[in-house]
């Protein structure tokens, strides 16, 4: 099979099966893989995939992973849940980043590394600040107080 079916690509093939689905609706790996012609393990499946969930978001259909089995339309009730996942992933990630500042061989560097590290660090220091706070306003938000982990 071709990249594109009928001049369509398979994530807008993909798009337009899972559009038509309800929320609670299941599409197993397997159905996937016979709508694009690709192994659910291969990276253009999940490339695929993940091209067809940003489409589908950006019409108010939101998809969440059943490991081993497929992906599920959520709920509209879900999507708060759904967004507090990449919140958190989000959180975790500019976290490590900053401990990779904050742990840098500061002694060792040139002048122009230390100007550099130094501009980075103070920027970083102000967004690790601003994410902190809308973790902890997140955190008391919801209902899953231990979603986010407390650093430093």
């Amino acid at each position: 099979m071709s990249e594109l079916i009928n001049n369509k690509k398979k994530e807008e093939i993909l798009y337009d099966y899972i559009i038509k689905l309800n929320y609670g609706d299941t599409i197993l790996h397997q159905d996937i893989e016979s709508i694009i012609q690709e192994n659910h393990d291969s990276k253009k499946y999940q490339s695929i995939i993940q091209k067809a969930k940003k489409k589908l978001l950006e019409s108010s259909k939101g998809l969440e992973n059943i490991k081993g089995v497929g992906y599920r339309v959520i709920y509209p009730d879900d999507y708060t849940d759904l967004s507090l996942k990449y919140i958190k992933r989000g959180y975790k990630r500019i976290d490590t980043g900053f401990k990779v500042l904050q742990y840098a061989p500061v002694n060792d560097m040139s002048k122009e590394g230390f100007e550099r590290y130094r501009h980075i660090r103070d920027s970083a220091n102000r967004l690790h600040a601003m994410v902190a706070g809308g973790c902890t306003e997140i955190k008391m938000l919801s209902k899953n107080s231990k979603l986010f982990p407390t650093s430093r």
